[in-house]
């Protein structure tokens, strides 16, 4: 799809709203713009909630077609990549991983998550009971399928973008959030960081996964790499910038060397609340 097929908002730097930037790459009708004066890297146009609540535009439809253009693109990298994706599924380290060691010690009976692009929940739910599942997701379809699995352990699923979902849930109320490669897709990453700060609870964490700009990867590919993705992805960190905008949000970042591996076209990040 082109930038011509849909409705597109401009964007300043979702980082220091700058409007200064110099293209980095151009692929087909779309740029990916480095800002002057902070170098976040980002696009400077966004689609709307329309475009991603149903039709071409939503995850379960633009997904599989997403994967054909890159097989027809890169088929040997791309095959590769859902290879390992596979793999992957047999390891430990997911969101879920992560909450369980965070709150491993925390005596509650019921802890709530809050899974930001939920999609149709999957993970989520294959934490211990005692964990109360909620989520937000603009799909209409995949959010209706997580609501009905997720109100039947107590939670439920907000449909709508996440910076006006937010306001739907109790402030302080969330021992964890997931932001799985969903923070990449929002248009005002720093407004729905600052939301999360509210919501979640002062020992709790916020989980993010997003596509690695830094990595070695994308260097090598340049506007061919696996991390771009028009429209959908509109915004790309770095370890550095993704702890910059949390930092104005109000966090501390926490990454490891194995959550941000420049081998890796991924990463992984632990938010929590500075006090």
């Amino acid at each position: 799809m082109t930038a011509h097929d849909m409705a597109l908002t401009p964007r300043r730097c979702p980082l220091c709203d700058s409007g200064n930037a110099t293209p980095r790459y151009r692929v087909k009708t779309f740029a990916v713009v480095a800002c002057d004066d902070c170098g976040f890297t980002y696009l400077p146009v966004a689609a709307g909630f329309d475009h991603y609540a149903e039709g071409d535009g939503a995850w379960e439809n633009a997904q599989p077609s997403f994967i054909q253009e890159r097989l027809a693109q890169t088929p040997l990298q791309t095959r590769l990549s859902l290879a390992t994706r596979f793999r992957t599924r047999f390891r430990k380290k997911s969101p879920v991983h992560y909450i369980d060691r965070h709150t491993a010690n925390q005596a509650q009976p019921r802890l709530n998550v809050l899974d930001i692009g939920c999609g149709a929940g999957g993970y989520l739910l294959s934490l211990h009971p005692r964990y109360v599942p909620h989520g937000v997701d603009i799909s209409r379809e995949l959010a209706a399928m997580a609501h009905a699995s997720f109100s039947a352990r107590g939670g439920f699923v907000v449909t709508a973008p996440a910076t006006q979902a937010l306001s739907r849930f109790e402030p302080g109320s969330m021992d964890a959030i997931v932001m799985r490669s969903y923070l990449e897709h929002e248009a005002e990453p720093l407004e729905v960081l600052k939301g999360c700060f509210g919501l979640v609870k002062k020992d709790g964490l916020v989980v993010v996964k997003v596509p690695n700009y830094a990595a070695l990867n994308r260097v090598v590919m340049g506007s061919g790499w696996c991390g771009f993705r028009f429209p959908d992805h509109v915004n790309y960190f770095t370890p550095t910038s993704l702890a910059q905008m949390a930092a104005k949000a109000g966090f501390r970042t926490r990454q490891r060397l194995v959550d941000k591996l420049p081998t890796s076209d991924n990463m992984w990040a632990v938010l929590t609340p500075v006090a």
